[in-house]
């Protein structure tokens, strides 16, 4: 995995393995956990490259066009679609729930201005 550039998938798995030994010590089933010897024998992870923001009205659309003709699953492209409308990041749409919806008229086809979405504070 680390010869192809697999760093974080090499890492990950490493982890879940680790994970699977320590049950198995919890269990009786194994004495150690040799997985754990890997941690730091493993790559470093490359440093993440910022993703540049859009900020032209027209190449937002151009990407939300390319997107929803990808065949994604619904609800995918729905998440997508919040996503730019919302300027959020993903993690913080993936976990909203209905509960931090208000004024939101689900049965009207009108835009509801006074709709709110109240983000968490831990989010």
């Amino acid at each position: 995995m680390e010869r192809r550039g697999s760093i974080e998938t090499a890492k990950r798995i490493r982890q879940r393995i680790s994970g699977v030994f320590l049950l198995a010590i919890s269990q009786h089933i194994a004495r150690d956990n040799p997985a754990a010897l890997l941690e730091h024998a493993l790559l470093p992870k490359k440093k993440a490259k910022m993703q540049p923001a859009v900020l032209d009205l027209d190449e937002l659309r151009e990407i939300l066009t390319k997107t929803e003709a990808t065949g994604a699953y619904p609800v995918t492209l729905l998440a997508s679609r919040f996503l730019a409308l919302t300027a959020q990041q993903p993690g913080t749409v993936r976990r909203a729930r209905w509960a931090d919806m208000e004024g939101i008229a689900w049965d009207s086809d009108e835009p509801a201005p006074e709709a709110l979405w109240h983000i968490p504070a831990e989010q």
